[in-house]
């Protein structure tokens, strides 16, 4: 009888080890920033869905040493998009010119949206979320369940002659299902995860006006997504997600190839000063490092861009009108961003 004892509370505490309960405590924090890998072949032969339950141990030590781009997360009222999201907490760039918006509580985040930039053209498409739920939930646990919705409409810019325009109206809902935990294995290290087992119903119509004909070409899609995504204490965001399109059986994964982490809800920013505020005709950047600026219009417009040297820098703004707007900076690694408002007064 003893044994049998013994041996029921080893059991419950080897159920009860390792198993991880993700909070807001875990959620981004202000400069945390996350060096990302993606791949889309070689996939075929793994199947996740073997793998649910307790004390799992995923192998992904093989993923290739490639870069896809860097998150930084950064307060939203730094971004230069921040009026069309003003009740947004977070902020997340993307060195591919992507924009997050999300609002976070105890009870878990909402993506209010995100907004598309394109350097070349100077312009920016803008999805605004419409969401019933919070996307992620607070707390998380292993066997946890819950469910949520979006759906955006968006208006992109013409592309092709004759052209007009094109828009999608997205309606998508997933359901969230805690799968599993145990440990992951990657190029950086070992963690102990909680799985997230996150499948998604998507509807997309698009429609696309040619003149003369008017609206036409409308297609709708549907499609769902598996996607399981990978999480841990304190880290932020997820290690790795694995996406599996159950319609024509694509499989990709994306995953952590190194992360900074904030110690503290501050941003760490780079030493700059910046006067005087509000400017008229010249503005004078004190920094101590090299770095490219730019200067956008609180629609996302680019007006002006160069480069600043360690030391006193001088840029004439005469051209611009009074008005706010957004200066950042980067330096050379594209991993350092800095981003403050500008107050251009009239002469």
């Amino acid at each position: 009888m003893i044994r049998i004892i013994t041996l029921c509370f080893c059991l419950l505490l080897n159920s009860l080890y390792g198993q991880i309960i993700i909070d807001q405590n875990d959620y981004f924090k202000f400069d945390n920033k996350y060096f990302r890998g993606r791949l889309g072949q070689g996939l075929d032969t793994i199947d996740l869905n073997q793998s649910i339950g307790p004390n799992q141990v995923w192998d992904f030590t093989w993923l290739e040493d490639n870069f896809t781009d860097t998150l930084n997360i950064v307060k939203a009222d730094l971004t230069p998009f921040f009026s069309e999201f003003p009740t947004a907490d977070f902020g997340i760039s993307s060195n591919l010119n992507n924009y997050f918006y999300e609002d976070i509580s105890p009870d878990g985040v909402t993506i209010l949206g995100r907004v598309n930039f394109d350097p070349i053209f100077s312009a920016n498409t803008v999805y605004r979320f419409n969401s019933t739920a919070a996307a992620f939930q607070f707390p998380l646990i292993y066997n946890n369940t819950y469910t949520f919705e979006y759906n955006y409409r968006v208006k992109y810019a013409a592309f092709l002659p004759g052209t007009d325009s094109i828009r999608q109206f997205n309606s998508s809902s997933f359901e969230i299902l805690a799968d599993a935990w145990g440990q992951l294995q990657l190029p950086i290290g070992n963690f102990d995860v909680l799985r997230i087992k996150q499948t998604a119903f998507l509807v997309d119509t698009v429609s696309v006006y040619d003149s003369p004909g008017g609206w036409g070409g409308t297609t709708i899609s549907h499609d769902t997504t598996l996607t399981w995504l990978y999480y841990a204490k304190e880290i932020g965001y997820r290690l790795l997600s694995f996406n599996q399109r159950i319609n024509n059986t694509g499989k990709n994964v994306n995953w952590l190839k190194g992360f900074t982490i904030a110690s503290q809800e501050t941003i760490d920013q780079p030493k700059v000063s910046i006067f005087p505020q509000p400017a008229t005709d010249l503005l004078t950047i004190n920094i101590e490092d090299d770095f490219a600026y730019t200067i956008y219009d609180i629609a996302g417009k680019l007006l002006l861009n160069g480069n600043l040297q360690k030391g006193s820098n001088s840029i004439t703004i005469s051209t611009l009108s009074p008005g706010i707007y957004i200066l950042t900076l980067k330096d050379n690694t594209k991993y350092n961003n800095f981003s403050k408002r500008l107050v251009i007064s009239s002469k």
